[in-house]
């Protein structure tokens, strides 16, 4: 909860009276926001997302259908000149 708070704040503060672990605190928070995390390796990452890939997934074809009007005015704003 408290790694929540200072990833959406950057900051905490941490008071009380001597003794009541504020430094250990401190200590663990820094300590969870610095250690290595594994998250894959490239190719398994790209495989898994080639692998579930759905075309016709309703939010990928909102996002053609998105960008696909974008481009549209875009190339109606400046048109290609030959």
């Amino acid at each position: 909860m408290i790694i929540d708070l200072l990833k959406y704040k950057n900051q905490i503060i941490l008071q009380g009276p001597p003794g009541t672990g504020k430094t250990r605190q401190a200590k663990l928070i820094a300590e969870e926001l610095t250690k290595s995390r594994t998250i894959g390796n490239p190719e398994s990452i790209i495989d898994n997302l080639v692998k579930n890939f759905n075309p016709n997934d309703e939010a990928i074809k909102t996002a053609r259908e998105n960008r696909n009007a974008q481009l549209s005015m875009f190339y109606d704003c400046f048109p290609k000149i030959i």
